[in-house]
């Protein structure tokens, strides 16, 4: 018997592919890689919320480099962070078709750089636009009420003050006060895509090996991970191959990578990529 991980790795590799070396994740569990793999082409074969989030690798216990080539037997341990860090540049760290896939469809996700407008004044648009309200006048100022704080995709009600439109949840207990006052009621909503129901809707082209059972194991993979089918088209059907356009729902970025790693590991799978959205 082996008395470690690293003795039955040598061990085993009388019997296994000698174009390939293997690695250990920090739970032990064995990974195969083509030789010259990096390390961040092993965080992409962890997954989207590895590869994307990674600020950091110890190899054997020491701080190295992501682009640091791998040996066989390595134990490779990621710092990640709590949101996507990934940047283009990474590109060159990798030499693993499916890590270039992997990045390559991230960074196509990405808006286009605006170098004309600061962060501050992106970031205050965006907020703007989030909270923006329908039903008011243009120009007509309101702010939230402070007792009730209604979020995006609360059922709401305006209430016309002196100072501005007071927007209120419609569940708010101070509404009882209007009762009588029907006149300063104003309807008003969100101005916020509906269609999803809250969610981002995101379309996905996959291609996975024709076979009867192929589109129940991906319509079960996209269920399992809670991502709601808005449609399933299939977009061309050969002996080998086919093709299809996957409408879906996500709550938000993290699981729309959550949603793509479960489909490449679907074992019908060819490959996966999202289409960008239309303007």
């Amino acid at each position: 018997k082996s008395k470690s991980p690293v003795e039955f790795l040598k061990r085993a590799k009388l019997h296994m592919d000698s174009e390939k070396l293997f690695c250990f994740d920090s739970k032990g569990l064995l990974y195969s890689l083509p030789k010259g793999a990096t390390a961040l082409d092993f965080a992409c074969y962890q997954g989207s919320k590895v590869a994307l989030k990674c600020t950091g690798v110890k190899v054997n216990d020491k701080e190295e480099s992501l682009d640091y080539v791998l040996h066989d037997g390595d134990k490779v341990v990621f710092k990640l962070s709590s949101k996507i860090v990934a940047e283009k540049s990474w590109l060159k760290y990798v030499m693993t078709a499916y890590a270039k896939t992997l990045l390559e469809n991230h960074f196509s996700e990405l808006p286009p750089a605006q170098p004309t407008q600061s962060f501050f004044k992106r970031l205050l648009h965006r907020k703007e636009k989030e909270l923006s309200i329908l039903g008011l006048s243009p120009g007509q100022t309101y702010k939230m009420d402070s007792f009730c704080t209604p979020h995006v995709g609360d059922a709401i009600v305006g209430i016309e003050e002196k100072e501005g439109v007071v927007i209120h949840k419609r569940s708010c207990p101070m509404l009882k006060k209007y009762i009588y006052d029907k006149k300063k009621w104003l309807s008003v909503e969100w101005n916020v895509p509906s269609k999803h129901h809250g969610k981002l809707g995101k379309v996905l082209v996959v291609s996975w090996k024709t076979h009867p059972e192929s589109m129940g194991e991906i319509v079960a993979c996209l269920t399992q991970v809670k991502a709601k089918i808005v449609s399933l088209v299939v977009i061309s059907q050969e002996p080998k191959t086919t093709k299809a356009q996957i409408e879906i729902g996500v709550r938000d970025k993290d699981h729309l990578l959550d949603v793509l790693d479960a489909i490449h590991q679907c074992t019908s799978v060819i490959s996966v990529y999202q289409l960008q959205d239309q303007k």
